[in-house]
C-alpha cells in the first residue's frame, strides 16, 4: 500500500552539537559586493563568499560523508514541531565554526515496504534507517537549503531515522533539517522518545495551548496561562534572555501543579526593558522537553510624564539608554 500523501517528520530528538574553530590561511573574498544585496528577497544570500567558505566547499561539496556508527541518545533532547514542519538548530557563532550534531526520527510502518524519503540540509548530512546508511548529500552551501531523494526497506512497525550533519558557520548560520516520506508503505509518524506515545500526545496537546497571559509587560507579574491541563505535576525551569549579546538574564525553577490554569514566572518588573525570550524546560511524567515563549517588557509608567524642555528631554533619553 503507497501513502497516499507525503508525510512530514517533525519529532526529533537530537546530541549537543560539537563545535571547533575553522580557521584557514589569509585570503582575497571572492565575489563582488553588491549595495542592493540587502534588497533580495532570498534571506540570508550574500553575493560574495569567504575565504573560509571557499575551502569549506573544497572540503566538502558533493563528498559523500564517512559511514559513522550510531551514537548513544541517552541524554538527547527532546524536540516537539510546535508548528513547525522541520528541525532547527540555527544559531549565532562569532567566528567561523565547524558544527557536526546527530539527530533522529521514527516512521511507524502499517506493513514492511520500500519507501522514499527527501532530506533537505545546507551543510552536510548523511541518513541512516534502522541502522544502515540510505542516503546523502553535501551542497556545503551557506544558509539555503538543498534536497536528495533516497529509499530505504522499512519493517512493520516503528522505523528509526538517524541523521548524522554538519556545517559551517559563518557567523550566524541556518542549521535545518527537513526530513518528508515521499511514497512507500502506509506510515504515521512515530515518536523516537523512549517514553509512553500517550504521554507526548498529552504533553504536546498541553504545550500547544500555553501562552504568556500579555504580549507586553509594564510592571507586574508575568503569567504562564495553561488552558488545557497537562497529564501530571510538571517540573522544571525558566530562563528569561533577550538577544543573544544581550544582558539582564533570569532563571527561575518552575512547578506546574496538576490541574494548575496559571503560574506566575517572575516579576516584570525584574526585566531589563527588550523584547525577552521565555525559555521553558519542563518535565511531566518522566517526558522532559522545552519551549520557547516571547513578550516585550516596558518601563513606560517608571518615566511618569516627560520634561516640557526639549533639551530635558533629550538629556533623560541619552540617560535612559546609556543605562
Amino acid at each position: 500500500m503507497t501513502a497516499p500523501t507525503e508525510l512530514r517528520l517533525t519529532y526529533w530528538q537530537t546530541l549537543p552539537l560539537s563545535a571547533e574553530r575553522y580557521d584557514v590561511a589569509d585570503a582575497p573574498m571572492e565575489g563582488e559586493m553588491d549595495s542592493t544585496f540587502f534588497l533580495t528577497k532570498e534571506k540570508n544570500w550574500i553575493p560574495h563568499t569567504y575565504p573560509c567558505r571557499t575551502a569549506y566547499i573544497a572540503e566538502r561539496r558533493d563528498q559523500e560523508p564517512a559511514t559513522k556508527p550510531l551514537p548513544d541518545w541517552s541524554g538527547a533532547r527532546n524536540v516537539m514541531p510546535m508548528g513547525s514542519q522541520f528541525l532547527d538548530l540555527s544559531n549565532f557563532w562569532f567566528r567561523a565554526t565547524r558544527l557536526e550534531g546527530w539527530a533522529r526520527t521514527s516512521v511507524k510502518a502499517e506493513e514492511a515496504g520500500r519507501a522514499r524519503f527527501r532530506l533537505g540540509i545546507c551543510g552536510a548530512a548523511k541518513a541512516y534507517v534502522n541502522g544502515q546508511p540510505a542516503g546523502w548529500l553535501a551542497p556545503a552551501t551557506r544558509n539555503a537549503m538543498n534536497h536528495v531523494e533516497f529509499e530505504a526497506d522499512l519493517t512493520r512497525g516503528d522505523n528509526e531515522i538517524a541523521i548524522w550533519f554538519e556545517d559551517l558557520a559563518e557567523r550566524d548560520a541556518v542549521i535545518r533539517i527537513d526530513l518528508t516520506l515521499i511514497s512507500g508503505p502506509l506510515c504515521a509518524e512515530g515518536y523516537p522518545f523512549p517514553v509512553p506515545a500517550e504521554t507526548v500526545a498529552a504533553v504536546e496537546h498541553a504545550m500547544e495551548a500555553m501562552h504568556l497571559d500579555r504580549a507586553v509587560y509594564d510592571g507586574g507579574e508575568v503569567a504562564l496561562v495553561c488552558p488545557k491541563p497537562f497529564p501530571g505535576d510538571v517540573s522544571g525551569a525558566v530562563k528569561v534572555a533577550g538577544h543573544f549579546m544581550s544582558h539582564g538574564h533570569l532563571s527561575n525553577t518552575l512547578t506546574i501543579p496538576e490541574g494548575a490554569e496559571q503560574v506566575t514566572l517572575c516579576k516584570a518588573d525584574d526585566l531589563p526593558a527588550d523584547y525577552r525570550y521565555f525559555d521553558i524546560a519542563l518535565n511531566c511524567q518522566g517526558f522532559e522537553t522545552s519551549i520557547r515563549l516571547g513578550a516585550e517588557i516596558t518601563h513606560r509608567t517608571r518615566l511618569g510624564e516627560p520634561p516640557a524642555d526639549q533639551s530635558a528631554r533629550i538629556e533623560e533619553a541619552l540617560q535612559w539608554i546609556a543605562a
